[in-house]
């Protein structure tokens, strides 16, 4: 692959880190028989790049060394943007669980519950009211407050919205 002048030692790991950063067991990255780069004690190091190899090698049928540079260059594009996309999924649960995200069909929903038992509240009002508005005469005093209860719901159901906002750039 490369000479080892040019191995960075931060990208040695053991067999559990090494396993841990595939998403595979240890006794399965095991089984992949790639050889340690080092042996220190009884610790057993791979090298990161050789483990992406056979990774590649193992999933995808591609073998870097017979990979065109431009390839092996998207095949790297592909491998952050997917990894990217596993952060920001992760990012997201997290978000969710800590409860500083919600859901628009959640907030749709509730929403919908709440503004239904507003509207059956101001239904309900002009029957409630009318003999405390006019005692002398309840029907008049209903039919009036139903119609600026209808008046008002019918003045709701027609509002416009105008257009959505647009997205704001975040602040740094």
């Amino acid at each position: 692959m490369s000479d080892d002048s040019e191995i960075d030692p931060k990208l040695l790991f053991n067999q559990k880190m090494t396993a841990l950063l595939l998403g595979i067991t240890p006794r399965g990255f095991a089984d992949w028989k790639v050889k340690p780069y080092e042996r220190k004690g009884n610790q057993v190091f791979y090298y990161w790049p050789y483990v992406l190899a056979e990774r590649d090698r193992r999933y995808f049928g591609v073998d870097d060394e017979d990979m065109p540079g431009d390839e092996r260059l998207e095949l790297d594009q592909e491998r952050a943007r997917h990894s990217k996309e596993q952060a920001d999924k992760l990012a997201l649960e997290n978000a969710g669980l800590r409860g500083e995200i919600a859901y628009l069909d959640h907030i749709a929903e509730i929403w919908g519950r709440i503004f239904g038992a507003f509207r059956a509240r101001l239904l309900a009002m002009a029957s409630k009211l009318a003999p405390r508005v006019n005692p002398g005469d309840p029907r008049l005093a209903r039919d009036l407050i139903e119609r600026e209860v209808y008046d008002t719901l019918t003045e709701l159901t027609e509002f416009d919205t105008g257009e959505m906002p647009q997205k704001q750039e975040k602040r740094k």
